[in-house]
C-alpha cells in the first residue's frame, strides 16, 4: 500500500512539475504537460481561475494530446507552466494543431493577474490574432531562468481534442511547409475529381455525376474547414464558413451521400420496395436533423446525432455497397471500397487525436487522406460506369442498324420478288418449249443443250440475287475496306427495277475510279446508300405526284483527299424545308409524315459515325444534296508496296 501511494505522490510531483523548455530541441510536444478542467456546470469566472482558485479541479493529461475528444459547448480550461531553465532566453512559438476551435482565448498569468490576453479561436479574426495564422498560435518569450503560467479558455461545437506543441521560428515553418504542400495535393485531387465528373455530367446530364461532383464538394468544404482551418485565409468564405458550419454542413454531406448511392447504384432496381423506401426514410431523417441544427444547435443533440446518425449512416452506407455489389452492381464494388478507405481515414485521425497513434502529417490528416481515395475510387468507378454505358449504347446502336435493315427488307422482299419475274417466266416458257417439241418429237440434242443453258443462266442470275440479298442483310462483324464504287454498284443493281419504274437515272459526275477503297463495313455503307437512293426515288416520285414531270436524275460526285473521300448524293426531289433541316438526323425525325419511321438518316449518322466519317445536308437550288466523309482505306496499298 505504501508503495502505491509513493507512486501516486511521485506521479502528482511528476505532473506538477513546469514543462522546461530546452533550447536544444526546435520542437516540444506541450500535450502530456497541459492540464484540463472540464467546468461543465458553467460555474467558473474567468477571474476565479486566473487567480488559482480552481486548480484543485484541473487533472493532467496522460496522453500525447490533450482533451477527450467528447462533444460538449460548456466551457474547457487548460493549464500550461512553462520554465527557461538556460542561460539564455528563449523565443518560441505555442501552436495548437487540432481541429477548429469556436473560442480560445490564452490568458498569460503572473502573480495571478494577466499581463496579456490573446484571442485566437474561429471567431477571431485573422488580423485581430498575434499572429495571423489559422492555427491558434502566440508568440513566447521567456528570459534566463523565468517560468510562465498559462490558461487557456476553450468553447468549440466541435471534438474536443488540444494537440499542441513549443516550436522554434524555423521548425514551424519547416512544419508548415509540408503540411500546406501535403494539404494541397489532397484538396487538389479532391477537386479535379469534382471538376471532371462536373464536366461530365455537363456532357452527358446523368444526375449521377451531379451528385457525385455535389457530394464530393461537400465534403471537401467540410473537410478543408473542419480538419486544415484553410478556410479562414479567404475572408469571404471564412465568414460563409463560420463557427457551428459543420454542425450542418456533415448532415448535408450524409444527405447527398445517400443520394448519390440511391441513383448511382440503381437501388430501386436491385432491393426490396421495403428497403428502398427505408433509404429514403433516411434522407428525409438527415433533412430534419439539418432543418433542426439550424433552428436549435445542441452539442448535446449533436453528439446523439454523431453516434446515432452518422455512424449509422455510414454503416448502412457500407453495408448497402457490400450488398449490392454482392448482387453484381459494378459500381458498388468501387462503392464498397471508397467508404472503407474513408472510414479507415477516419479511424487513423481519431486514433491519432485519442494519442494511440503517433501525431504526423499523414496521421492528423488521415481523414482527409481517406477521402482522397473515396474520390479516386468512386471517379474509377464512375468511369467503369461510363464504360459499361457506352457498351450498352453500342449495343443499341447495332440493334438499332438492325433494326433499320429490317424494316427495309420487306422493300427488298418485294425487289426481289419482281427481279425472279422475269428469270422465272423465262425458265418456264423454256421448260414448255421442250416438252412441246418432245411431244412433237423436234427434241435433238443441240435443241436440249441450248434450253438448258438458257435455264442455267437464268438460274445462276436469280442465284446471284439470292447471294446479294443476303450479304445485304447479314450483319457486319469486321472493318475492312471496301471497294466503294462497287458497293454502290450492287446496291444499284439491287434496285434496279425500281429506277426502271419510276424512271429515274443515277448519273456520275466523272467517272468513278473503280479501285478507290473506303474504311468500314461494306454491307453496312450499302445500307447508307440504299438508304439515301430509296429517299431520292421517293421523294423524286412526290415531286411527280404533284404534278412536275420532269426525269428524275440521282447524282453522285466523289472527290478524293489525301486521307479522305467525299461523296457528294443530290436528287432532283421535293427537297427539305428549313424547318426539316434542324431535326433532319435526330433519332424518328422523318420528311414522310406517318409513312416514315425516322431510322433513315439518324442511322445514316450512326453508321458513318462508327466508320469515323460524317454526313451532312447541304443545300441546294434544286432537290436535296448531301455529302458523305470517309476515311480512305490504305491497308491495301502498304500491303502491295510492302
Amino acid at each position: 500500500m505504501r508503495v502505491w501511494i509513493l507512486v501516486l505522490l511521485c506521479s502528482a510531483a511528476l505532473w506538477s512539475a513546469a514543462l522546461s523548455v530546452d533550447p536544444g530541441r526546435s520542437a516540444i510536444n506541450v500535450g502530456p504537460h497541459l492540464w484540463v478542467f472540464y467546468d461543465d456546470a458553467e460555474l467558473a469566472s474567468a477571474e476565479a481561475v486566473l487567480s488559482g482558485a480552481y486548480d484543485a479541479h484541473f487533472e493532467p493529461s496522460p496522453k500525447a494530446i490533450a482533451g477527450s475528444g467528447r462533444v460538449s459547448d460548456a466551457t474547457v480550461w487548460l493549464r500550461l507552466e512553462l520554465i527557461n531553465r538556460s542561460d539564455q532566453p528563449q523565443k518560441r512559438r505555442l501552436v495548437f494543431r487540432g481541429p477548429p476551435y469556436d473560442e480560445m482565448r490564452i490568458y498569460r498569468v503572473q502573480s495571478g493577474e494577466p499581463v496579456a490576453t490573446y484571442e485566437v479561436g474561429m471567431q477571431a479574426p485573422l488580423e485581430e490574432r498575434p499572429l495571423p495564422h489559422r492555427y491558434p498560435v502566440i508568440p513566447l518569450s521567456l528570459e534566463a531562468q523565468e517560468s510562465q503560467t498559462f490558461y487557456l479558455s476553450v468553447r468549440s461545437s466541435g471534438p474536443l481534442f488540444f494537440p499542441a506543441s513549443i516550436e522554434t521560428t524555423e521548425a514551424f515553418m519547416h512544419t508548415e511547409t509540408i503540411e500546406v504542400a501535403t494539404l494541397g495535393l489532397y484538396f487538389g485531387i479532391l477537386v479535379a475529381m469534382i471538376i471532371y465528373n462536373l464536366i461530365l455530367y455537363l456532357s452527358i446530364r446523368d444526375r449521377v455525376y451531379l451528385f457525385y461532383a455535389l457530394f464530393m464538394g461537400s465534403l471537401t468544404l467540410l473537410l478543408f474547414q473542419f480538419s486544415a482551418g484553410l478556410g479562414q485565409n479567404i475572408p469571404l468564405l471564412a465568414q460563409a464558413l463560420g463557427a457551428g458550419f459543420h454542425l450542418w454542413f456533415e448532415k448535408l454531406v450524409l444527405i447527398l451521400a445517400l443520394l448519390f448511392a440511391l441513383y448511382g447504384l440503381q437501388a430501386r432496381d436491385h432491393l426490396p420496395t421495403g428497403a428502398y423506401r427505408a433509404l429514403w426514410g433516411v434522407v428525409g431523417f438527415h433533412g430534419a436533423m439539418l432543418l433542426l441544427f439550424l433552428l436549435y444547435p445542441s452539442a448535446a443533440l449533436e453528439m446523439l446525432y454523431i453516434v446515432a446518425g452518422i455512424v449509422t449512416t455510414a454503416a448502412l452506407l457500407l453495408a448497402l455497397g457490400l450488398y449490392l455489389s454482392w448482387r453484381g452492381v459494378r459500381l458498388a464494388v468501387y462503392f464498397s471500397a471508397a467508404w472503407i478507405a474513408f472510414a479507415v481515414g477516419v479511424a487513423v485521425t481519431e486514433l491519432t487525436y485519442l494519442g494511440w497513434l503517433p501525431l504526423s502529417i499523414y496521421t492528423k490528416y488521415g481523414i482527409i487522406g481517406g477521402a482522397v481515395v473515396m474520390a479516386v475510387a468512386l471517379s474509377l468507378g464512375l468511369a467503369d460506369r461510363i464504360r459499361a454505358l457506352r457498351q450498352e449504347a453500342l449495343a443499341k446502336e447495332k440493334a438499332l442498324i438492325q433494326q433499320a435493315k429490317m424494316a427495309e427488307i420487306g422493300q427488298l422482299f418485294g425487289m426481289l420478288a419482281h427481279q425472279w419475274k422475269q428469270p422465272l417466266n423465262a425458265v418456264s416458257l423454256t421448260a414448255q418449249c421442250i416438252q412441246m417439241d418432245m411431244q412433237e418429237g423436234l427434241l435433238d440434242s443441240e435443241s436440249c443443250q441450248k434450253s438448258t443453258d438458257r435455264i442455267l443462266e437464268q438460274v445462276q442470275f436469280m442465284a446471284q440475287t439470292v447471294q446479294d440479298f443476303q450479304n445485304f442483310i447479314k450483319p457486319s462483324r469486321m472493318a475492312e475496306g471496301f471497294l466503294l464504287c462497287e458497293t454502290i454498284a450492287k446496291i444499284q443493281v439491287l434496285i434496279k427495277d425500281r429506277f426502271i419504274k419510276q424512271g429515274v437515272q443515277v448519273v456520275w459526275a466523272e467517272p468513278c475510279d473503280p479501285s478507290i477503297r473506303a474504311s468500314g463495313h461494306a454491307n453496312e455503307f450499302g445500307q447508307v446508300v440504299l438508304n439515301l437512293f430509296n429517299n431520292a426515288i421517293e421523294a423524286i416520285e412526290a415531286r411527280k405526284a404533284a404534278g412536275d414531270q420532269a426525269p428524275g436524275v440521282i447524282t453522285l460526285q466523289l472527290t478524293q483527299e489525301s486521307d479522305r473521300l467525299q461523296l457528294l448524293f443530290c436528287d432532283n426531289g421535293t427537297g427539305i424545308t428549313p424547318q426539316q433541316q434542324k431535326h433532319l438526323f435526330e433519332l424518328f425525325a422523318t420528311t414522310k409524315g406517318e409513312k416514315g419511321t425516322g431510322l433513315g438518316l439518324y442511322m445514316v449518322r450512326l453508321i458513318l459515325a462508327r466508320m469515323g466519317g460524317e454526313v451532312r445536308f447541304v443545300p441546294s437550288d434544286e432537290g436535296s444534296c448531301f455529302e458523305l466523309t470517309l476515311l480512305r482505306d490504305r491497308t491495301r496499298t502498304e500491303r502491295v508496296v510492302q
